[in-house]
């Protein structure tokens, strides 16, 4: 089949379309049509120059689509259209999702009550985050630093990157490393589980070639690769662990390193010795778990200058200054979002 001349019909079409609800349906033939011509080349690239990322054809219609729905559901009447126009919508979702965090981290809560979602009521806030968290995933070897006060969803917002991350590339390793190896087990561990096998889902609609899961509630890993080969060795597709139990083995990380609160409270954070051991740690163990074009995702509070993921901060900005993106919230913008 020629999609060629598909593109070019709709293309066509939609120059004098003026139906609304025509025009939604044409949309996402073309997209549909985009992505089949585009077949397995990748559709999203980070241009190192312009320092952002490139969009095929697909994701481009894709993304016009979600943003011309809710304008032209307020023009439309027909109650059946509308669901159908809905739809369309939802399954744009689903497909930019697979590609975008940005976009996962909604689809991800689509039939969750408003009450039981977190994106949603933080999307003032963690929206712009969200959309930087796309280019850092397609970076090569970046560095993202995230500062949010205790007790704002940092874990969550880092549940949810790397339960993207292990849909995205199911066969790249990555490590989630936090204080302690408890909150390890049951928050990422654990976490992750329950995002992934979510009931509405919403996670096999994004990733529906995602399978054959290999647990290990006891080494806290997750392997989805699709080798074939399907043995335990030391690298998995998620391998969470705790600094206070120790990162043992060959493990490494090849896609994301994700590290989350190194710092317990504030009683660590006001002893030395601590902080010192744990930024030893760090660039003697942890840094060195990064291969090839690995990227690596900081989440937590800043509690002093003194404090790891304050030392991070001034270490790539030292070396190198082109990797790192820092992200600060404040207290008082989290308060005015909620």
């Amino acid at each position: 089949m020629s999609y060629e001349i598909e593109i070019k019909k709709i293309k066509h079409h939609l120059s004098y379309e003026k139906d609304y609800y025509q025009k939604v349906k044409q949309l996402d033939a073309l997209r549909f049509f985009y992505k089949e011509n585009e077949k397995d080349k990748d559709r999203i690239i980070y241009n190192s120059e312009k320092d952002e990322l490139e969009y095929s054809n697909s994701i481009k219609v894709a993304i016009q689509i979600t943003q011309l729905v809710p304008k032209v559901l307020k023009f439309v009447d027909n109650p059946n259209q509308k669901q159908e126009i809905v739809t369309i919508m939802k399954n744009n979702y689903y497909y930019l999702a697979g590609y975008l965090f940005s976009y996962y981290v909604i689809a991800i809560e689509f039939g969750i009550p408003p009450e039981k979602q977190f994106f949603a009521p933080r999307t003032s806030v963690l929206g712009p985050i969200s959309r930087k968290l796309d280019k850092f995933y397609y970076k090569p070897k970046a560095v993202m630093t995230i500062s949010m006060p205790q007790g704002t969803g940092k874990t969550e917002l880092g549940k949810r990157f790397m339960s993207f991350c292990i849909g995205k590339a199911p066969d790249l390793p990555n490590m989630m490393v936090s204080y302690s190896a408890t909150i390890a087990k049951d928050k990422f561990y654990q976490g992750e589980i329950t995002l992934i096998e979510d009931e509405n889902g919403n996670f096999q609609k994004i990733f529906p070639n995602l399978k054959n899961v290999l647990k290990s509630a006891e080494n806290m890993t997750l392997d989805y690769r699709d080798d074939e080969k399907k043995k335990p060795h030391s690298e998995y597709t998620l391998y969470c662990c705790g600094f206070d139990g120790g990162i043992t083995g060959r493990t490494r990380a090849h896609n994301v390193l994700y590290i989350d609160d190194l710092i317990k409270n504030i009683e660590e954070a006001r002893n030395k010795d601590v902080l010192d051991k744990k930024w030893e740690e760090f660039t003697g163990t942890l840094k060195k778990r990064m291969q090839g074009n690995c990227k690596m995702l900081i989440i937590g509070t800043i509690f002093s200058i003194n404090d790891p993921l304050s030392r991070i901060i001034k270490y790539y900005k030292t070396r190198a200054p082109k990797r790192i993106e820092v992200v600060r919230v404040p207290r008082i913008k989290w308060k005015q979002s909620n």
